[in-house]
């Protein structure tokens, strides 16, 4: 039975409310009750709109997802800007987010993708999707980069969206573990080096 809109209504506001509790203290660590409190649901109302936490993580990653790619997706529609340039400030939009202080801007893969692949399969699908996504999306801005000369010709944009892809999330990682903005700011430099092919994109991912 498809849901009414008043269960879809709430089902979003959960989702919205656990997103920065997620974002701060982790999947595990953030409990039912709590989302429920965020949301100013009624106890014992959770599974009406979700058959398990796991189904309700799930549904967290594919709204964190989507709302990554929709972001994406807007930075690689300004045509006034180069490829590379709107390559760039997606990536600059990365680092305020990481850097701010509101935690519904972190992103939840870089929060939980460890945690949640050990126990939930499914959960670990749904990131991998997600990613491929993004790569998808990314691959197709550094070809426009490429047809406008703005990026280093490179044989496959795909594999270096992916390795780019992955770099950004190690060391988003990294930066939550050692608190050092500078590294954001220099895996900004690199990532301009790379598309300018100034440096190989295999051994900077590698070095960070």
């Amino acid at each position: 039975m498809a849901a009414t809109p008043m269960q879809s209504a709430t089902r979003l506001l959960l989702l919205e409310q656990a997103w920065p509790l997620v974002a701060q203290r982790g999947f595990a660590s953030t409990s039912i009750n709590d989302v429920l409190a965020a949301a100013h649901v009624p106890k014992g109302s959770f599974y009406y709109y979700f058959a398990s936490k796991d189904v309700f993580g799930q549904e967290l990653l594919r709204h964190g997802i989507a709302e990554h790619v929709a972001t994406l997706r807007g930075f690689l529609s300004r045509t006034h800007l180069s490829g590379r340039d709107r390559l760039m400030e997606y990536w600059s939009s990365w680092v305020a987010c990481e850097t701010g202080p509101d935690p519904r801007q972190k992103c939840l893969i870089v929060k939980i993708g460890a945690e949640v692949s050990e126990f939930s399969e499914d959960m670990r699908r749904v990131m991998v999707d997600g990613i491929e996504m993004l790569v998808s999306l990314l691959d197709g801005g550094i070809r426009a980069g490429v047809a406008d000369g703005s990026i280093c010709p490179v044989t496959d944009p795909a594999d270096v969206a992916r390795e780019l892809f992955h770099y950004w999330l190690g060391n988003a990682v990294a930066f939550r573990i050692h608190r050092e903005p500078g590294r954001l700011a220099r895996a900004l430099r690199t990532t301009r080096d790379i598309l300018m092919g100034v440096r190989p994109y295999r051994t900077s991912a590698v070095a960070g």
